[in-house]
């Protein structure tokens, strides 16, 4: 689902059973959604399409071969502490992803990508 139309939904819901809201233009705010989502830990938001196009066995597997040949080469297999991890979370490589989709932690399989990569 994407966020609209988790703020929709949400409407929807105190809407049918009579949940007093303060909810405007027949949808949840940003603010009850960021909350909701803070509440809700084990829903992410969506991967992007470049990584998910680059996230199958064929590649992950050449990445690891390159890799071990990598560390056969340049002798790193017993020193540990030469070896670094990066993480490329914080940097942005496109500013473009007009829609979001949040999906429970774990979940295999996305129904809709973006094509920016924003989170």
């Amino acid at each position: 689902m994407t966020r609209s139309q988790i703020c929709l939904f949400a409407f929807q819901i105190c809407d049918e059973r009579g949940i007093s809201h303060c909810f405007s233009n027949n949808k949840a705010s940003k603010d009850w959604l960021y909350g909701f989502m803070r509440r809700n830990n084990d829903i992410v938001e969506n991967l992007s399409y470049g990584r998910l196009m680059r996230f199958n066995k064929e590649i992950v597997g050449a990445h690891f071969e390159l890799l071990g040949k990598t560390l056969d080469k340049m002798n790193l297999h017993n020193q540990p502490p030469l070896i670094y991890n990066v993480d490329d979370t914080g940097l942005q490589s496109a500013y473009n992803c007009s829609q979001l989709v949040l999906v429970e932690k774990g979940f295999k399989r996305v129904h809709a990508a973006t094509h920016g990569e924003k989170r």
